[in-house]
C-alpha cells in the first residue's frame, strides 16, 4: 500500500510539472523557438557544460570532507560517481537521489547509509542557507524587481482582494498552527504509548544515524575548505547561467546581476517536488527575465535551452556514472575482492 502511495504521489508532482510546462508553452510557436535554438553559439554552452561539471566536482569533494569524521576516507572520485548517479536518479523520482547516492558508497565504502544521510541533510541545510544568502543579496541588489514579482505573485494566486484576502490569510495561518499542534502531539502519544515496539526502535537508531552525521560539522579538520567549497558550488552555478546567456543572441546583452537573479529564481524552480525542476523552472524563469523586458517568446526560448541543458549534463554524466559504477561493481564481485579493496580499486 506504501509504494502504491508512493508511485501515485511520483505521477501526481509529475503530472503538476507536465501541466505547468505545458501552461507556459501552449501558445509558442515552436517553430520560432527552432529558429532561435539554430541561433545558439554552441562553444558557450561546451564552456558552461565544464562549469557544470566543476560545480558537481565540489559538491563531491566537500561530501567527502564531511564523510571523513566519521572514520571513513572516501576518495573524490567515488563521492563524484556517487553524485553523479544521485542527480541522475532524481530526474526520475524527486528525493531519490539522496538515497542512491548514500547506496553508491554503502556498496564502494561499506559507510552506514543511516550515518551518510546524516551528511546529506547538513549538505541540503548548508545549500537552503546558502540559497538563503543570495536571495537576500538579490534582493538588495535588485529589491523593487524581486518583491514586486512576489508581491504580485500572492495578489494573483494566493490571497484574494479585500476583506476576503484577509479572512482567508487568517484561516490559513490558523490551519498551518493546528496541524503543528496535531502532529507534536501525535507524535508524543506515539512514543510513549509504543516505545517498546521494533518500529519504534527501528526509527530512534536511525535518528542515532542521522545525528552522528549532524556531528560530523562540528569534527571537520578544515572548516573554511568546507566553506570554500559551498561557496565555490554556488559560484560554478552562478556561472553556468551567466555563460548560458551568451548563448542566445536574446539574452546575450543581459548583464551579470540578472544572471544573479535567475539563478536564485530558478534554484527555487529546482526546488520544487517535481522532477527534475520541469514546469516549474520554466514558469519562473520565464517570468524573472520577463520582468527585465525580455519578450515572452525570448524568454520561454531561454528558461528552455537553459533547463534542457543542465539536465542533458546529469543524463549524460549521470548516466555515465551509473555505467561505469554497475560495470565496475560486478567485476569487483566476481574477482572476489577483499572489501577494503574494492573502494581502491573503484577509483
Amino acid at each position: 500500500m506504501k509504494k502504491l502511495l508512493n508511485i501515485l504521489k511520483n505521477l501526481a508532482f509529475l503530472a503538476i510539472g507536465i501541466f505547468l510546462f505545458w501552461l507556459v508553452y501552449r501558445n509558442e510557436n515552436f517553430s520560432d523557438v527552432a529558429k532561435q535554438v539554430s541561433k545558439i553559439k554552441y562553444l558557450y554552452l561546451i564552456l558552461a557544460f565544464f562549469v557544470a561539471i566543476l560545480s558537481h566536482w565540489f559538491r563531491a569533494t566537500r561530501w567527502a570532507l564531511l564523510i571523513k569524521p566519521l572514520g571513513y576516507k572516501v576518495s573524490h572520485f567515488n563521492a563524484f560517481l556517487a553524485v553523479m548517479i544521485g542527480y541522475f536518479a532524481n530526474i526520475a523520482v524527486p528525493r531519490l537521489g539522496e538515497v542512491s547516492r548514500c547506496v553508491v558508497l554503502n556498496r564502494t565504502n561499506k559507510i552506514s547509509v543511516d550515518k551518510l544521510i546524516g551528511t546529506v541533510i547538513i549538505e541540503r541545510l548548508v545549500d537552503v542557507i546558502s540559497l538563503l544568502l543570495i536571495l537576500i543579496l538579490t534582493l538588495i541588489l535588485q529589491f523593487n524587481k524581486i518583491s514586486g514579482f512576489f508581491v504580485d505573485f500572492y495578489n494573483r494566486s494566493i490571497n484574494p482582494p479585500g476583506q476576503a484576502g484577509k479572512l482567508f490569510t487568517s484561516a490559513m495561518l490558523i490551519v498551518v498552527i493546528a496541524i503543528f499542534l496535531f502532529l507534536v502531539g501525535a507524535i508524543v502519544f506515539l512514543y510513549s504509548k509504543f516505545k517498546e515496539h521494533a518500529l519504534v526502535k527501528k526509527v530512534l537508531n536511525m535518528v542515532d544515524g542521522f545525528k552522528t552525521g549532524f556531528m560530523t560539522i562540528s569534527k571537520l579538520d578544515n572548516l573554511w575548505m568546507f566553506i570554500l567549497q559551498s561557496a565555490l558550488i554556488w559560484v560554478m552555478y552562478y556561472f553556468m547561467v551567466y555563460i548560458c546567456f551568451f548563448a542566445l543572441p536574446s539574452t546575450a546583452g543581459l548583464g551579470p546581476t540578472i544572471a544573479l537573479v535567475v539563478l536564485c529564481m530558478g534554484s527555487f524552480g529546482f526546488v520544487a517536488p517535481v522532477p527534475g525542476g520541469v514546469g516549474a523552472y520554466h514558469v519562473i524563469v520565464t517570468q524573472t527575465l520577463m520582468l527585465y523586458g525580455l519578450s515572452q517568446e525570448d524568454s520561454r526560448t531561454f528558461a528552455l535551452v537553459a533547463h534542457t541543458f543542465q539536465e542533458m549534463v546529469i543524463i549524460l554524466i549521470g548516466g555515465f556514472s551509473f555505467i561505469y559504477f554497475s560495470i565496475a561493481f560486478k567485476k569487483l564481485k566476481a574477482n572476489d575482492l577483499p572489501e577494503s579493496d574494492k573502494a581502491e580499486a573503484l577509483s
